[in-house]
């Protein structure tokens, strides 16, 4: 019965911290949401969970195996944004820029 309910306590605070209300917005500098940008928490020792953003630029943030300090957000043809602080009103707005190379 104990490890049941280890079991329990275990599947909920893994869905807390996965399920929640929009903590980031990703755009374009023209204010257009970018989909599929990787999201991922990053603690001061490891680096956590990646989530994607959604058609609408939006993600969750991400756990880390210690509490979420910071996130990174990068997506393909894209400069990549790096250690913004989660200590901030949500949601979390990000803008990404394209590579020169991609103009």
């Amino acid at each position: 019965m104990r490890r049941i309910a280890g079991a329990w306590v275990t599947l909920c605070l893994a869905s807390c911290c996965i399920a929640g209300p929009v903590g980031v917005v990703v755009t374009d500098p023209e204010g257009r949401p970018i989909e599929g940008a990787q999201v991922t928490g990053i603690s001061p020792s490891h680096d956590g969970q990646t989530l994607y953003t959604d058609r609408d630029g939006e993600s969750r943030v991400p756990w880390a195996l210690n509490p979420t300090a910071w996130i990174n957000v990068r997506k393909e043809g894209f400069e990549t944004v790096w250690n913004i602080s989660v200590d901030q009103a949500r949601p979390i707005r990000v803008m990404l820029r394209r590579m020169e190379s991609e103009k």
